[in-house]
């Protein structure tokens, strides 16, 4: 996790997963990424507030960046990758 100006940064290695099936969402001031796929999550972060209008994901040979723009809590939203 990085910061660059108001956009908060998240890199993680999802590789055996299936892009297709990763999804993310806020919940508690925690980023959780989860698979369709197994029951375990891939990965909880905790993280100051953002904006779940403004986030954008993509998956690129097997590693997974968010890009979130800090604001306020929004409450529960799932993302899709791009």
């Amino acid at each position: 996790v990085y910061e660059i100006n108001d956009d908060l940064i998240i890199a993680t290695d999802v590789s055996g997963y299936d892009p297709e099936e990763i999804r993310i969402f806020f919940e508690g001031g925690r980023l959780h990424i989860v698979s369709h796929e197994r029951r375990e999550p891939i990965a909880v972060v905790d993280l100051p507030q953002v904006d779940p209008d403004n986030i954008r994901m993509s998956c690129i040979n097997g590693v997974l960046e968010i890009i979130c723009r800090k604001d306020t809590d929004k409450g529960h939203q799932v993302i899709h990758i791009e």
